[in-house]
């Protein structure tokens, strides 16, 4: 008798991973050794049994199928033998997980519709949508999905929109509410327009390509129309009651023209703004620019100006005549105007002297006046209007402009100061001259400089002739600002600081130049600079919105010993 050979076999169990492109699409393929009988097959995370399902037990297939993105352990066993893999198994999903929504739209009539869009990203991108009520909590029939995102013709109210993968059947049905808001436009009273609206030719003095009337962004509360409101308003041109142009959809954008038919200059014409959900409207008067004549001044001779502007309904060429009312044909003038000017043409005439005006244009349109030279624009005449404007870069100073009433086009205007302002008592007597503007219009000049220390003045004119001897108040407008230096506080590590001085609103602090990451950095007449680095400063006054002028600039340097204050008549110490 012969004993036979016992072999034992270990047993060991292996696996093998499957990456998935959906949710819970992974797979482990578990492989055994050593096992005799029937196996069974158990997966664990961590201490949990997720296979087979129910958390106990074992499975007879060795496959775990659909199965989410992690770390497992297999565990083997035949009844009386068991195993488990020597390291944890991973699986990976490449799967975003899908997030949408809808912004809502809006409609400015209750009765109209509008269209929503579903946005949506993640999953596999073929996906597909579907509406139902608000209030459903089942997926609708697969039947409903469609593939466009957007639903249209929708009416006011609130709708739950859901969204699938279609290539994914594991991924999770989306959902997201989306709404349809009915807001009601303003009334079109509120509305105003920046700018006249204005009647004028498509191409600019030129009546064969037609006329348009144009007009700028109508305003709320100096806000644009939004595109919301846009969508409920229509603008038409009309003559008295009569629509002789549009009605056209409003532009949110800015400005709007709208092409009106020929032989309307001489007629009334009004922009009507008007919203369609409720009929209301607005009317605003349309301008007509024809040509511009005027008497300029009777000295020291008698002048006339004259422009035909690129907005006016002049057509060019347009000949303008000048007709001596005497008769005798004496410095009659024509002038034949081929390009548009938007600054004056100035024409000298004989004094005492009447003449009649005609302008006709390329469209054969005429329009008459009377220039009378007879009256002495001087004789009951002063200067009757003065402006000063502030000096944005050097406050406490300011401009003189004087309208000069009859005076002739760019002549010499000499002043002296009579008296000066507090302060300034060492400018009387000074004389200086003048720079002449684009109608009667003067800047005072004093040593080549337009600005003038703040405050009021007497001045005499010296012009030789004219206003000769004639004297005038104005009152220099300036910013009122004084800076005596820079106001520091310590704090551990860093300090506050702020100039000092008296300066308001419309002046803002400025560092223009410091240590790291401060240039630039701006506060109020009223605020401080705080926690600030040590270092060395550059610090300057300015009007807000204007470049640097370098006044009131303060140069200081702060460091940890500025902020001890070694008190040498107390103590001995440092406080």
């Amino acid at each position: 008798m012969s004993l036979g050979q016992l072999t034992v076999l270990a047993q060991t169990v292996s696996a093998i991973s499957t990456n998935a492109n959906c949710p819970d699409g992974a797979k482990i393929t578990a492989t055994v050794s050593g096992f005799t009988g029937v196996v069974g097959y158990q997966l664990k995370q961590g201490s949990t049994i997720v296979r087979p399902h129910g958390g106990s037990g074992y499975q007879t297939s060795n496959v775990f199928e659909g199965l989410p993105a992690g770390t497992f352990t297999v565990v083997a066993n035949n009844g009386t033998q068991n195993a488990e893999t020597a390291s944890p198994v991973t699986v990976e999903i490449n799967y975003t997980n899908i997030t949408a929504s809808v912004a809502p739209a809006t409609v400015s009539c209750g009765n109209s519709t509008a269209s929503l869009t579903v946005a949506a990203i993640g999953g596999t991108g073929n996906l597909s949508y579907a509406i139902t009520p608000t209030s459903e909590t089942n997926a609708p029939p697969a039947a409903s999905f469609q593939t466009s995102a957007t639903f249209n013709n929708l009416a006011v109210g609130s709708y739950k929109f859901w969204v699938k993968d279609n290539t994914c059947a594991s991924a999770t049905l989306v959902n997201t509410t989306g709404a349809v808001n009915n807001v009601t436009s303003p009334d079109a009273s509120q509305y105003y327009l920046s700018a006249a609206p204005l009647l004028s030719f498509v191409t600019p003095n030129n009546h064969l390509s037609g006329y348009k009337v144009h007009m700028d962004r109508f305003l709320r509360s100096n806000i644009g129309m939004t595109a919301a409101d846009a969508a409920s308003y229509t603008v038409e041109i009309r003559s008295g009651a009569t629509v002789v142009a549009g009605p056209v959809a409003m532009s949110s954008s800015g400005g709007l023209s709208i092409g009106v038919p020929p032989g309307l200059v001489s007629t009334p014409l009004t922009v009507v703004l008007k919203n369609t959900c409720t009929g209301n409207t607005k009317s605003f008067p349309i301008d007509v620019v024809g040509p511009s004549m005027s008497v300029l001044a009777s000295c020291p001779g008698a002048e006339a100006m004259y422009r035909i502007m690129v907005n006016s309904i002049v057509s060019l060429p347009a000949v303008i005549t000048y007709t001596n009312q005497d008769g005798t044909l004496t410095d009659n003038k024509t002038f034949t105007v081929t390009v548009p000017y938007d600054q004056y043409v100035y024409v000298d005439f004989p004094s005492g002297t009447k003449f009649d005006w005609k302008i006709v244009d390329a469209e054969g349109k005429e329009w008459t006046g009377t220039h009378d030279f007879t009256e002495d624009l001087m004789a009951t005449a002063s200067p009757t209007q003065w402006n000063s404007f502030l000096n944005n870069c050097a406050p406490n100073s300011g401009t003189v402009e004087l309208i000069m009433r009859g005076l002739k086009y760019n002549q010499t205007l000499g002043f002296r100061i009579i008296s000066a302002p507090a302060g300034s008592e060492s400018l009387v007597g000074l004389v200086g001259t003048s720079a002449a503007g684009w109608k009667n219009d003067y800047q005072l000049r004093l040593n080549g400089s337009p600005y003038f220390p703040k405050g009021p003045y007497r001045i005499e004119f010296i012009d030789g002739g004219c206003y000769n001897g004639k004297q005038m108040n104005v009152n220099v407008q300036g910013r009122s600002a004084s800076v005596t230096g820079v106001e520091t506080t310590a704090n551990c590590g860093s300090f506050n600081f702020k100039l000092a001085g008296t300066y308001d609103a419309n002046f803002q602090q400025y560092i223009v130049s410091g240590p790291a990451g401060t240039v630039g950095l701006t506060k109020t007449n009223t605020e401080t600079f705080t926690n600030m680095p040590y270092g060395t400063y550059k610090v300057e006054l300015r009007v807000i919105g204007i470049s640097s002028c370098f006044n009131f600039v303060q140069d200081f340097t702060y460091n940890a010993e500025s902020s001890i204050d070694y008190d040498v008549l107390g103590s001995g110490g440092f406080t």
